[in-house]
């Protein structure tokens, strides 16, 4: 069942304040492993295009949020902070289409494949970052995977596979969180059985 434009809305906008709060300022850290579950709920058998312009605003919101250093730096003259808004928004407008980009490539090859939208999403979304993180305009940061670095002991594996491998892992735990979760919602199986799903193996593992 597809959510209503308001519901859509209000997940996509939950999205940006949970991953706002994982990143500093605040840097609570086990909201990666959550914080796309809403707007993943809220792109659930939409159109693509409905995916990408969800995910966009969702994205600029986030970034937006997590740039307001830029605005409250008290080093800033006050002269200046009109046009720090203005940048500050346009690069939260840029930044976002590749979330949006990963969203929205994440709906297309799930509708074209039995391969869940998440299982699509853990892969598109760490590509996209890196891509992200290029050239003249690279901003590497805001990537999911930064927001675990408070987590030194459980986040080694970064050692083998950097910061992009920490966001396939925290997309993948978001996805499978989000697929048991509906199992149980719609009444399709019970807890006992939903706890002998491989879903669930691979989030005990982790």
């Amino acid at each position: 069942m597809m959510p209503k434009k308001s519901n859509q809305l209000f997940l996509a906008g939950l999205t940006s304040l949970l991953l706002f709060s994982a990143f500093p300022l605040f840097s609570f850290w086990p909201l990666a492993f959550v914080c796309l579950i809403p707007l993943m709920s809220a792109v659930k058998n939409i159109s693509v295009r409905k995916t990408f312009l969800l995910s966009w605003l969702s994205g600029t919101l986030f970034y937006i949020g997590l740039l307001h250093w830029i605005v409250f730096n008290p080093a800033v003259e006050g002269w200046v902070k009109p046009l720090l808004y203005l940048g500050v928004l346009l690069i939260g407008f840029y930044l976002s289409l590749y979330l949006a980009a990963s969203f929205a490539l994440a709906r297309w090859l799930a509708i074209r494949t039995k391969v869940p939208f998440w299982a699509w999403l853990a892969v598109c979304l760490p590509a996209l970052d890196f891509i992200r993180s290029q050239g003249l305009l690279g901003f590497p940061w805001g990537s999911l995977g930064y927001a675990l670095v408070p987590w030194t002991n459980g986040i080694q594996m970064a050692a083998l596979t950097g910061v992009y491998g920490l966001t396939f892992w925290a997309v993948l735990i978001n996805g499978l969180l989000l697929s048991l979760a509906t199992m149980l919602w719609q009444g399709r199986t019970r807890l006992a059985e939903v706890l002998k799903r491989p879903q669930t193996l691979i989030i005990i593992l982790t």
